[in-house]
């Protein structure tokens, strides 16, 4: 039986499907004081909290948010306000009155708006295309009793709800009004989960700041999953595969994306989508929070699904994939994508399932490779929409090596007989090659890698920069310290900006960075980028306090440079959420050596802070660290695995999980605390291929794959 021995279970009911074990998805494992700082709702039923604007003639407009009544007239608007950015469609009851005849009813109705930011607020939506710079309003007849819209307006992401009665000029009769007696939206996202707050990991400090910028993070990514029938926000887009008739302005979420119960895609209000370049953030976050490994797997199926005949991945998802979309990054992103499943899931049955495509698939990125120039040749332009993609670009060399390492990372796990010998040397030659050929790249002036080597010479990229580090053994630690400090010089009040793309802050560029922060060892560095440029897209202007937003620009403004207008920035866009997993892996410094924490490392760097504790859990079971300045470090990891600590220059080997506890003469052994539950949860059992394919080796510790996840 696989499982840790603690975690014995008490219960006898079948697991969900999808889920890791009982009690996953129902509550969350850890629970204390941090669960204040939780963003999900109480619940699948969100109502407003409070009135934020009125126009014209409202009567009692606080009605709805304290269980009354809301009274309008044409001409009149009230906004309420959701305690956060939340996914769903509109309920609400009509109060039967002398009012709804046929003559009112077909003179008037009753429209609403939706918005994430409070910067859009107003007698519109914020946009999903740049078809408009606002979406069409939704509009419904009067009519007493319960009432909804169509199925397919679930809106993604809105904080903001402003519902308004249009005046009519051909009404001859008295002025109408009509009551509201109750309005409600039942929570979309995350649709597996019976309680949205059932987190699996968590994170407590001294740091207020930065207890709610882990929960934000791991907020946006829930957001971000969604019903795969639920998808796909861009009609306009969805044109060229569904032949829909929807008006310019027009929104809706009825795409198939995916197979499944759920998936996560790149953002909550568009574009609802699996991109696998977003993955690459988003799915250590999920990992350390949720772990909602189903919705990734349903994302990597979903790509593999729509390989092309060359074995290329396609750029994003249905609708993508139909026409060759294709990107030379975001191909290697899938590829990593499926590292980051197997490193947490341990799941080798289905990589065993998918190593045939996977090969097609890296064979792709392989024609790519110059062994002259010892370089990956991008052929694609296409990115995260910053331009100069293409040639020997910095951050594709980047990416292109950490893809290779993690491809004979996974081979190891495999076994013999996935990477042929000739394949396993290509592979290594090719690591070699470009340690000593990426050099090329660099300006020992600016002390920074160049965008390219042919063009774009005089940019140094955020980007390019943060994978130099990022893709672990490309550069020296010595190097990577420079680099830090360059990247450090270059921040603004705001943030750091993406140097590549003109007048833009990209979180998901610096994700990356705190990433090379934290493996220049300058994790302080790290933190302190933390809290100025997530602590201001959480509490600055136009931001909706607990989702992260896709980008923005450099003076702070809620326009993201790639778009036409600002209202069609996503303010809940997963590959926002780098804070989440970096305060998980680099300050409590729980990482993991084989998959899914048979074997582990922990090593943390608690910088500034005067206390702090935190965790996360997987199949396995709970992995926490607990210190405060001047106290105790204790450990505790589940019975059964193994590993190493690291604190004050000296490296302990731990064996056989438990909780462990540091002194100033050194370890002992703790106890279990009395409430202690892990008995509780039960554990799913692999099947029988995944012991043939290697799970005992891992859960030994007999793999030398160097197993950390992409992000570790």
């Amino acid at each position: 039986m696989l499982r840790s021995a603690i975690l014995v279970s008490a219960c006898t009911a079948a697991l969900v499907e999808g889920l890791a074990f009982e009690g996953h998805g129902v509550e969350a494992l850890f629970k204390g004081p941090w669960e204040a700082y939780n963003k999900a709702p109480d619940g699948r039923i969100v109502r407003p909290v409070k009135v934020y604007n009125t126009e014209g003639d409202v009567t009692t407009p606080e009605g709805l948010v304290a269980g009354g009544k809301t009274t309008l007239t044409p001409g009149s608007l009230v906004t309420y306000e959701f305690a956060e950015n939340i996914a769903g469609r509109v309920f609400w009851t009509v109060e039967d009155g002398e009012h709804l005849n046929t003559h009112t009813t077909e003179s008037f109705k009753l429209s609403f708006g939706f918005t994430e930011s409070p910067a859009f607020i107003g007698r519109h939506s914020d946009a999903t295309t740049d078809a408009r710079h606002q979406d069409l309003p939704l509009d419904q007849p009067f009519q007493a009793g319960n009432n909804s819209f169509d199925k397919i307006y679930i809106r993604g992401a809105f904080k903001y709800m402003t519902i308004w009665i249009e005046q009519n000029a051909s009404y001859t009769g008295s002025t109408p009004s009509f009551t509201l007696s109750d309005i409600y939206v039942p929570y979309a996202a995350m649709p597996h989960f019976e309680n949205p707050k059932a987190y699996t990991g968590y994170f407590h400090s001294s740091d207020n700041l930065l207890n709610r910028i882990w929960y934000a993070g791991a907020y946006t990514l829930q957001l971000t999953t969604v019903d795969p029938e639920e998808g796909g926000s861009l009609v306009d887009f969805n044109k060229r595969v569904d032949h829909n008739h929807f008006p310019p302005g027009a929104w809706a979420s009825n795409f198939t994306i995916s197979n499944g119960t759920s998936v996560t895609t790149d953002g909550a209000k568009r574009d609802r989508m699996v991109y696998a370049g977003d993955m690459t953030i988003a799915v250590p976050g999920i990992a350390v929070s949720t772990y909602d490994l189903e919705s990734i797997k349903n994302a990597l199926e979903t790509l593999f699904a729509h390989q092309y005949w060359d074995g290329g991945m396609p750029y994003a998802g249905p609708p993508m994939g139909y026409h060759g979309e294709y990107s030379d990054t975001y191909h290697l992103h899938a590829l990593l994508g499926v590292w980051n499943y197997v490193h947490f899931s341990g799941d080798v049955a289905w990589m065993a399932r998918y190593w045939t495509s996977y090969r097609r698939a890296l064979r792709v990125s392989l024609r790519r490779w110059n062994r002259f120039r010892g370089l990956f040749w991008c052929w694609s332009t296409a990115d995260w929409l910053r331009p100069g993609q293409g040639g020997y670009n910095s951050e594709a060399n980047g990416i292109f090596y950490l893809t290779v390492k993690k491809t004979l990372a996974l081979a190891e796990i495999m076994g013999p007989g996935y990477l042929s010998m000739e394949e396993a040397r290509l592979l290594n030659d090719i690591l070699s090659a470009m340690e000593l050929n990426y050099d090329i790249l660099w300006d020992e002036d600016k002390g920074l890698y160049r965008d390219n080597i042919d063009t774009r010479r005089t940019i140094y990229p955020q980007d390019g920069n943060s994978w130099a580090i990022f893709a672990e053994g490309l550069v020296p630690l010595e190097r990577a310290k420079v680099i830090s400090k360059n990247l450090r010089k270059r921040w603004n009040k705001y943030g750091a900006p993406a140097v590549e793309m003109p007048n833009t802050i990209s979180p998901f560029a610096t994700g990356f960075e705190l990433i090379a922060h934290c493996y220049a060892e300058e994790h302080q560095t790290a933190v302190d980028l933390i809290r100025r440029m997530w602590g201001y897209m959480l509490d600055g202007e136009g931001m909706t306090n607990s989702t992260f937003l896709e980008g923005f620009t450099i003076d702070g403004n809620i326009k993201y440079p790639a778009y036409g207008s600002a209202e069609r920035n996503s303010h809940a866009h997963g590959w926002s959420s780098g804070p989440t997993y970096v305060l998980s892996t680099e300050i409590l410094g729980i990482k993991f050596v084989t998959p899914m924490g048979y074997t582990w490392k922990i090593e943390p760097h608690f910088v500034d802070l005067d206390w702090v504790e935190g965790g996360y859990a997987t199949a396995v079971g709970k992995f926490t660290v607990k210190w405060k300045k001047g106290g105790k470090l204790e450990v505790k990891t589940p019975k059964g695995t193994s590993g190493s600590v690291v604190w004050e220059g000296e490296e302990r080997t731990l064996q056989g999980g438990g909780i462990w506890v540091w002194h100033s003469d050194g370890w002992r052994e703790g106890e279990w605390d009395a409430e202690e539950d892990d008995g509780k949860y039960s554990f799913k059992q692999p099947d029988p291929a995944q012991e043939r394919l290697g799970l005992e080796k891992i859960r030994s510790g007999t793999t030398g794959s160097g197993g950390q996840s992409v992000l570790s």
